[in-house]
């Protein structure tokens, strides 16, 4: 029997709305760049707006990683005894319980919460983090994990 943990969608779609924000501020400075009005100060309106513009295509690459690279999915299996990672933009990564070394559990801070979550161990060296961050509960993984009896190490 396989069960399935879908995508966080509200923290989806505040990711993707605040990207789509950054990017209309972004076109907007560029459009100010290039056309500007009124010549009170412009020399250095004209820097602080670049380094705003700058700010603002940092932040977009930053949040572009972070929001198609992340987890979106899990799906565990018991009968084959392996877990499918399920990614936005990458294609999807079945691990055996053979191949992880351990998990441990974690928490995310944010500004205004914390998250619960766990990483999962592997025997390369890397590890995956799964939370409610980004899942919409991470504890079933958890349990799938120990009833499998791989190895808890310490909390991180």
């Amino acid at each position: 029997m396989s069960t399935e943990i879908g995508a966080n969608k509200g923290a989806f779609l505040g990711r993707v709305i605040l990207q789509v924000a950054l990017f209309a501020g972004l076109c907007y400075l560029i459009y100010v760049i290039m056309f500007p009005k009124g010549t009170h100060l412009y020399h250095e309106q004209k820097v602080r707006d670049w380094l705003f513009g700058l700010g603002c295509l940092v932040a977009n690459v930053v949040l572009f990683f972070r929001l198609y690279f992340l987890v979106s999915g899990v799906i565990m299996d018991d009968q084959l005894k392996m877990l499918e990672i399920k990614y936005w933009f990458l294609p999807s990564q079945t691990i055996r319980l053979t191949d992880i070394a351990g998990y441990s559990d974690t928490v995310i801070k944010g500004r205004s919460s914390s998250y619960q979550g766990i990483y999962i161990h592997l025997n390369e060296g890397k590890k995956i983090l799964l939370s409610d961050l980004n899942l919409t509960d991470s504890f079933p993984v958890e349990m799938f994990l120990g009833d499998c009896g791989v190895k808890k190490m310490p909390d991180e």
